[in-house]
């Protein structure tokens, strides 16, 4: 079937210099090895996303949840520190790896 999409939502903070949800929309594509048949939902992937990550959930742009995995944006402005912290093991879900999208890897 088709993937699940969620567009996270997010004020406008032009006026403050931080990015905001537009930045997000066309910035670093992830991946998270946790997709539909495990139990994944867009707002479950945003939760854990910005938890592993630290990051505003205003920092992720659209969030395709396939059967196996699921795919989400990162604004370029927050990309590299995200990876960096995403990267390390997670206590609470170890098996859960994030890592940078690869395209065809569907």
């Amino acid at each position: 079937g088709r993937p699940e999409r969620f567009e996270a939502r997010g004020r406008d903070d032009r006026r403050s210099g931080r990015p905001d949800r537009r930045d997000a929309a066309d910035g670093v594509r992830f991946q998270i090895n946790w997709g539909a048949r495990d139990g994944a939902d867009p707002r479950r992937i945003l939760a854990h996303v910005c938890r592993r990550g630290d990051i505003d959930g205003k920092m992720v742009g659209a969030i395709d949840v396939h059967a196996g995995k699921t795919t989400f944006t990162v604004a370029v402005a927050v990309a590299a520190e995200f990876e960096r912290r995403a990267r390390r093991p997670d206590r609470r879900d170890p098996g859960l790896t994030i890592s940078r999208d690869r395209p065809g890897s569907r």
